[in-house]
């Protein structure tokens, strides 16, 4: 499934901005609404970071999302990143159950 990118309303110090958020949470994996938790600009103003919360009731985990250059919204880094579990083949999943539950 192809990840799904909707633009969002951001407000720092009076200024508007939109940025590009997934559907679906880089923990959980699941699709939910994310809420914006805290938003500022970073280097030097030429960025912007946003917090996001996953609205799924049983993750609920804060990520954060890093964009840049202004006014631009596009995606530089999500951080942290939760592989999803089948991104490793059987034969390695049987091989290291631990390393690839760890992950």
């Amino acid at each position: 499934m192809v990840e799904k990118l909707t633009k969002r309303a951001i407000n720092i110090r009076g200024q508007n901005y939109a940025v590009d958020v997934s559907d679906k949470c880089p923990i959980c994996h699941r699709h939910s609404e994310v809420a914006v938790a805290i938003c500022d600009e970073v280097d030097e103003g030429q960025g912007v970071q946003v917090v996001f919360r996953c609205g799924f009731q049983g993750c609920r985990a804060f990520f954060i999302c890093s964009y840049g250059p202004k006014p631009s919204g596009e995606v530089l880094a999500v951080r942290p990143l939760k592989p999803p579990m089948n991104m490793f083949s059987e034969e390695i999943s049987k091989l290291s159950p631990t390393i690839c539950f760890n992950l």
